[in-house]
């Protein structure tokens, strides 16, 4: 990897950065798997001007001129690794407040409302004001990517976006987000509660200093399927969720129709279906 900045730059910068987008995306939470990703590709993005060739090289100060936000990540990856600063006046100065927050956002369709949850990494600077990790790493990938395309030591690429191509539809997959913790390990999760704006296109916060609220923990849940045809020819996918004897008892069983007696049991029980009797499709 080290041999060619070319291969380094796609093997350890794009890479690092593509794994924390794979996380952030991912729909579980709760034991820094975020953090940690973020905190990676923010390192590897502030300590690539070291990688570079000594007739291009440039300095701290000459790359935040270009771009502000690299001086800033200074700061978050030296926090990181030292878990206080102080020396060169630092805009984020202690590493708790680099923290994972699930952003939950409230839209409407013609069903009515519904909830989006996504997660992010806050940066809170020392003069308050809160930044997205994300949207920092990604302003210093875009400005390496023009630096390094004009200096010749990579082909062109495309720009990344910060911004979602469409608003969040109603779907199982968007208001699903898993909570992960580890037995007697202390478990912080920092939640931001917003409604979508349809006027201003903005989401706003909710105020929640009159709200109470009641978190319930589960079992562990796995998601199973099947595909049904009935008597028309016609293909009914079915979906349940089952915990891990459950589903060791699916996997265990040797036919396809003990499979499907079991798992129509389980799809009644749960509500999914009143009463239903068809063999598996093909």
């Amino acid at each position: 990897m080290f041999d060619d900045f070319k291969a380094y730059f796609q093997e350890n910068i794009i890479s690092s950065y593509l794994d924390y987008i794979k996380v952030k995306n991912s729909k579980k939470a709760g034991i820094s798997n975020d953090l940690k990703s973020a905190t990676n590709a923010a390192t590897n993005l502030y300590h690539l001007r070291e990688h570079l060739p000594s007739s291009v090289s440039k300095t701290r100060s000459e790359l935040s001129l270009i771009c502000p936000d690299y001086d800033l990540l200074g700061d978050i990856v030296n926090a990181t690794k030292h878990k206080k600063i102080k020396n060169n006046n630092p805009q984020v100065s202690d590493a708790k407040n680099i923290f994972e927050q699930i952003v939950v956002t409230e839209y409407q369709d013609k069903l009515g409302p519904f909830s989006h949850k996504e997660k992010c990494v806050i940066v809170k600077l020392n003069d308050g004001t809160e930044r997205d990790l994300f949207e920092i790493l990604t302003n210093v990938i875009n400005m390496w990517l023009k630096v390094l395309n004009k200096a010749n030591l990579i082909d062109s690429v495309k720009q990344f976006s910060l911004k979602p191509k469409r608003l969040p539809r109603r779907s199982k997959q968007n208001q699903k987000l898993d909570l992960q913790l580890i037995k007697g390990i202390r478990f912080r999760q920092v939640y931001k509660m917003q409604k979508y704006n349809y006027s201003t296109g903005q989401a706003e916060p909710i105020d929640l200093s009159d709200k109470k609220f009641e978190m319930r923990i589960y079992k562990p849940q796995f998601d199973v399927s099947m595909e049904l045809t009935d008597n028309n020819g016609e293909k009914i996918k079915l979906d349940i969720q089952v915990d891990k004897i459950q589903k060791r008892k699916l996997e265990s069983l040797k036919t396809d129709q003990s499979r499907l007696r079991l798992f129509m049991k389980m799809a009644k029980e749960q509500g999914v279906i009143n009463d239903f009797k068809e063999k598996p499709s093909e």
